[in-house]
């Protein structure tokens, strides 16, 4: 979810998925700039279940998305619950 792009804004965006039953448990990956202690609260608070900020460690990133991907697979499991180590960098 590039936060820049979207038009609700990304707090918008990211209620908009939690409420709608059939996307309310998909995993977020916010990718941002940003790395502001509020706005990573802030969206982690608010349902992300992950924030990476730029310049991105690949490596880290693409071990974020091994980690949501087997979760988001599972029936009826709690993807949506952010990561036992919320990623973010600086």
């Amino acid at each position: 979810m590039a936060l820049l792009l979207c038009e609700l804004g990304v707090l918008g965006e990211l209620r908009a998925l939690r409420a709608d039953p059939s996307t309310a448990e998909l995993p977020v990956v916010v990718l941002s700039a940003d790395a502001t202690e509020r706005q990573i609260e802030r969206l982690l608070a608010d349902g992300a279940t992950a924030y990476i900020t730029k310049p991105i460690d690949v490596t880290e990133f693409l071990r974020t998305i091994d980690e949501l991907l087997p979760a988001a697979q599972e029936p009826g499991s709690p993807s949506s619950r952010p990561l036992r180590r919320p990623i973010f960098r600086r």
